[in-house]
């Protein structure tokens, strides 16, 4: 997995959880897939924008069927289902950063 950045399988984050990382996630704030728009960023890059649904959480853990998230919004920990993470985390690309 690349340290940071977009296109990163969920079942990659699953195995630098499992390896003891942490792991940033951008999801939608309600759980689901959304579209989104674009936007060219200084650098050229196009990147996803889909406001006021963007979020940020960072994971603790997995299991068989779940992820073990802090919530910011909540401002606590939660388990969220891998089924409902997984579209969250489709909306912006799959885009996750590794903390060591």
């Amino acid at each position: 997995m690349r340290a940071a950045g977009s296109g990163n399988a969920s079942s990659t984050v699953y195995g630098m959880l499992l390896s003891g990382h942490a792991v940033v996630a951008w999801v939608s704030f309600d759980w689901s897939w959304n579209h989104t728009t674009q936007y060219v960023a200084f650098d050229g890059a196009t990147v996803p924008f889909g406001s006021p649904l963007e979020h940020a959480v960072t994971m603790y853990g997995v299991t068989r069927g779940y992820v073990l998230v802090n919530n910011p919004w909540h401002g606590y920990r939660q388990w969220i289902s891998k089924r409902r993470f997984e579209a969250a985390y489709s909306t912006f690309g799959n885009m996750a950063v590794v903390l060591s």
